[in-house]
């Protein structure tokens, strides 16, 4: 987000910004300590912030903020404001000068002083995480939405006082996302929403930024329905052809950094993965892999091809046009890490579709030594996958279930150095998979690929939820589909739920060892349960005594048995679209492992062949793809472009399950008419009955 340049709350344009920064004279945050004292002291005493020396003091703190022709670490100068006692302010300057936000005083005074107050605070918050967590605490998003649902984004003058509140917004959602319940609570998406229709391009562009990082599955598809995926990839494509990385729209300005994290955001949702690539965004992101942009730049851009590799329509495009690869190839090689990881993952999920068709590495000495052990001592394993944010609670289920008699191992570091063969081991010594679902599970690369590789080895999954209140959408809920999961998400559910936790443990253990089916949960067991992890990835092993919890460090990068391995075109034949499978990322509870193998062998059925129980399993998605056409049902092509035969048997058994429930899902998740539905259904039982 561009700051202010001036005390009019109009964010400057791109050539205007360059101008000023060649002249602005760098301070440190000590030189500048004497002005922001100054105004800070006269705001925390004065009786009338619609003043004129109010005013001043607010263009002082305006000037501090990078706004003008001073330049300084704005991180320090966040906290510094912090300590003083300036965001603790903001309610109280806010309640003063909220009486002019009204179309009669929009002219006034005092709508100046807001105007400044609230470009001051976007300057910071711009920069300062902590800025922008203690402006969540003082209530700031209320006050800030309160205000837009009076304005109206046609009136010239409301749109200098919009300008900023939007900033702010957009500021705290964008380094931070956690905040997205109190911007939900808040009704956000109605609100913004009337702004997309705005003539105003910034307004419309600032919204829109809000909106993709707050939007939920259903809204995040009618984004992409309304057109802003064009919109944003259009700037994205102006930005990246200036020197300074930035696109000018009408008084503002954007980097290609948060056009792009806007669009990734928006990525999440697989349909607007197809719009981006139908806009031409991906040769777009590839020129950010380029020399003249920025290691940041080229990272964002490497997970963000990432991302949308996870089509395989996209994938294949990619592959077929090499756009970006040459890039990701020499980028793998850099030496910083998060660039390296992120080239890396990239290139699997492009080449190779990800961890089910990643070859194996040969273990090393540790690891030889590991897995014998394990085998001598016939110790079921059962591996935990959190997104980071959730650790603290996971540390209570391992230590819970640690002081009940499992031998507990997880990764407590943040997973460092070659993550994809981590995550692949840890799946495939694996008796079962507990993973805790959150909504940042869901929009995790790592956890889409982790949870795949899951499914495509039939492992069992026993879902808990982290995130109170989260229902799995998107892949995430076609995925979970039916199964029960266990609510962990609070301290008293974490003591109430671990006996039925250890119970489905024991019949995961119990069916592996007998090859029996996994007894099913009673009434009494259904609670919520769910999936979730990010990078971070734990594995339980079950003891048949009680031992304590053990902690083990991954390997780092420095280690030479765990060196990242490289990707070139010529070290790795791309497979072919027929013989790669994907699978959506996690597996059923009631799922049996029958192979650790990564065979991409599949039997495509001719378009001639009538399809029939004993073929469909062995179907690829290329497979299932003809199976749509041949039965007249090309517009389902593009949603269930992750569809195996595994899938379909999983489809066929929820709708004989409970039709109800499949019929609404059908409808809700994949748009499908009452006439789409029958005609599917229809096929999909005379698929099933031949």
């Amino acid at each position: 987000m561009k700051k202010a340049m001036t005390s009019i709350g109009i964010r400057a344009m791109s050539a205007v910004q360059s101008t000023i920064s060649s002249l602005q004279i760098k301070k440190s945050l000590e030189e500048v300590k004497p002005d922001i004292d100054k105004a800070v002291t006269y705001l925390q005493t004065c009786e009338d912030y619609s003043s004129k020396q109010a005013n001043f003091s607010f263009g002082s703190l305006v000037e501090v903020a990078g706004c003008g022709f001073i330049a300084c670490d704005l991180n320090k100068v966040g906290t510094y404001l912090i300590e003083i006692g300036y965001v603790a302010l903001f309610p109280k300057m806010w309640s003063a000068l909220q009486e002019y936000v009204v179309k009669e005083k929009l002219k006034s005074q005092g709508c100046e002083n807001l105007i400044d107050m609230l470009n001051g605070y976007m300057g910071v918050s711009d920069i300062s995480v902590d800025f922008g967590e203690e402006l969540v605490k003082v209530d700031a998003i209320s006050l800030l939405f309160s205000a837009l649902k009076n304005l109206d984004h046609n009136d010239k003058r409301a749109y200098e006082l919009i300008n900023p509140i939007l900033g702010n917004l957009q500021n705290i959602i964008r380094l931070n996302n956690s905040h997205r319940p109190y911007y939900r609570k808040e009704n956000a998406v109605t609100i913004l929403e009337r702004f997309l229709d705005s003539s105003n391009m910034v307004l419309k562009t600032d919204s829109l930024l809000i909106l993709a990082y707050i939007v939920e599955e259903d809204d995040n598809k009618h984004l992409g329905d309304k057109g802003v995926i064009d919109f944003l990839v259009d700037i994205l494509r102006a930005a990246v052809n200036t020197k300074s990385h930035t696109a000018a729209i009408s008084s503002g300005a954007y980097s290609a950094m948060e056009i792009l994290d806007g669009l990734n955001h928006l990525a999440v949702n697989d349909d607007n993965k197809v719009a981006i690539d139908k806009a031409k965004g991906i040769p777009v992101i590839a020129q950010m892999l380029l020399k003249g942009f920025t290691l940041e730049e080229q990272q964002l851009a490497a997970e963000a091809l990432w991302n949308l590799a996870f089509v395989e329509s996209i994938r294949q495009n990619i592959l077929k046009k090499g756009v970006g690869v040459p890039a990701l190839e020499k980028l793998q090689n850099s030496e910083n890490p998060d660039l390296h990881q992120a080239c890396v993952s990239a290139l699997w999920q492009i080449k190779l579709g990800g961890l089910a068709n990643m070859p194996k590495q040969p273990p090393t000495y540790r690891e030889a030594v590991s897995q014998e052990a394990q085998s001598q001592q016939q110790t079921p394993r059962i591996m935990i996958s959190y997104q980071w944010d959730s650790q603290d609670r996971v540390l209570q289920i391992r230590d819970k279930l640690s002081a009940a008699g499992y031998e507990v191992w997880m990764d407590v570091t943040n997973m460092k150095g070659d993550i994809l063969h981590a995550m692949a081991q840890g799946v495939e010594n694996s008796t079962a998979i507990l993973m805790c679902m959150s909504e940042k599970y869901k929009e995790s690369r790592s956890c889409r690929s982790e949870a795949t590789y899951a499914y495509k080895l039939g492992k069992t999954i026993v879902p808990l939820l982290l995130e109170p209140g989260y229902q799995p959408d998107g892949w995430l809920g076609i995925l979970q589909g039916m199964d029960l999961y266990y609510e962990f998400h609070s301290s008293e559910l974490l003591e109430n739920n671990m006996k039925r936790l250890t119970k489905a443990i024991d019949d995961c253990i119990g069916k592996e060892k007998t090859g029996e089916p996994m007894a099913t949960n009673t009434k009494e067991d259904q609670t919520d349960a769910a999936i979730s992890s990010d990078i971070k990835v734990s594995s339980i092993e079950l003891a048949p005594s009680s031992a304590s919890s053990t902690e083990v460090t991954p390997h780092s990068t420095s280690s030479p048995e765990m060196a990242s391995p490289s990707i070139s075109s010529t070290e790795t034949t791309p497979p072919s679209a027929s013989s790669i499978e994907t699978a959506p990322p996690c597996a059923s509870p009631t799922k049996t492992a029958s192979s650790n193998s990564f065979s991409t062998d599949t039997a495509a059925p001719s378009a001639a062949r009538t399809p029939s129980k004993s073929t469909t399993s062995e179907w690829s998605a290329d497979d299932v793809q003809q199976w749509l056409y041949k039965i007249n049902l090309p517009e389902l092509c593009s949603i269930l472009d992750f569809c195996d035969g595994d899938h379909l048997e999983m489809l066929y058994t929820q709708f004989c399950n409970n039709p109800k429930e499949f019929k609404d899902e059908m409808k809700s998740e994949f748009q499908m008419s009452a006439k789409v539905y029958l005609q599917f259904t229809v096929a999909l039982k005379k698929l099933f009955k031949n």
